[in-house]
């Protein structure tokens, strides 16, 4: 899930929720970043692509299937 400013206007931000956790917990890990820092098309073509794999190695890491 990406927002291109949707709460603030200056701050873009992705998300990647993490699988449900064996008590049915679900973990939500974001980046947000300054509007003006960013390049057209960093957002989706490398943060959140960057932020899937960290968050496939935690589960990863944690046996999740």
């Amino acid at each position: 899930m990406d927002s291109y400013g949707d709460l603030r206007r200056e701050v873009h931000a992705v998300a990647v929720p993490m699988r449900s956790m064996a008590d049915g917990t679900i973990l939500v890990f974001n980046c947000g970043v300054s509007a003006f820092l960013l390049s057209e098309g960093q957002l989706t073509g490398d943060i959140g692509p960057r932020l899937v794999s960290m968050v496939r190695s935690v589960e990863a890491m944690l046996g999740m299937p």
